[in-house]
């Protein structure tokens, strides 16, 4: 997708595996140098751990917010997305565009995902939604080989299984990846989320609840 068609601020959300990984956009001015120039993005950046619980992990690049949770999926995904807000100055309703990554990965996950995002659609029905590929482990770790690090990459899944092609954490590889595959993929904005190989998931979120962050 032309990035001068997507509208700002933009959300992206994955959970393709355990925990759930989102990062937030304001604007499209570092765009174009995070993934030009990656390298040391994720080797260098400082981590950040929330006080309440060392479970989140996350820092800024340039005012983009890159946040993940080691938990659940279930079980945190509204409140690392209230925290990932918070922290970047914002509330549901200034959310133009939401990125989802929707398989291959864990289908428990990607329908948690898919289906947390449609109910936000509910109450908002203007917001543009936008589905995202996302990497098997084995796909990742290769792709982290030819430009980040498997090693960093493998620290970040943790205790991953390598014959579970979607074991581990998400990490912030993950995230990075999904924003390449919003520019470079060019999926038209969708009126509901699927799962890739599942039927359309129903809304987890309250029509109003959405409208109130």
């Amino acid at each position: 997708m032309q990035l001068q068609k997507i509208k700002f601020p933009l959300v992206l959300i994955q959970t393709h595996r355990r925990g759930v990984g989102i990062a937030v956009l304001k604007d499209e001015k570092k765009i174009g140098e995070l993934l030009n120039e990656p390298t040391d993005l994720f080797l260098n950046a400082s981590y950040h751990s929330n006080q309440k619980t060392s479970l989140y992990e996350y820092f800024t690049y340039h005012d983009i917010l890159f946040a993940r949770v080691l938990a659940k999926t279930a079980e945190n995904l509204y409140d690392l997305f209230k925290f990932t807000l918070d922290n970047s100055g914002l509330h549901t309703k200034d959310i133009n565009t939401f990125a989802v990554g929707i398989g291959p990965g864990s289908f428990t996950g990607l329908r948690l995902g898919c289906a947390f995002i449609n109910g936000i659609k509910i109450g908002n029905p203007f917001v543009s939604l936008i589905p995202v590929t996302t990497y098997l482990t084995p796909d990742l770790l290769s792709k982290c080989q030819t430009k980040f690090s498997e090693d960093a990459c493998k620290l970040q899944l943790a205790d991953f299984n390598a014959e579970d092609e979607s074991t581990g954490f998400v990490t912030f590889f993950d995230l990075y990846f999904g924003l390449e595959n919003i520019f470079n993929e060019k999926n038209l904005p969708v009126e509901s989320l699927t799962p890739e190989y599942g039927r359309q998931p129903g809304p987890v979120l309250k029509m109003l609840e959405g409208t109130k962050l």
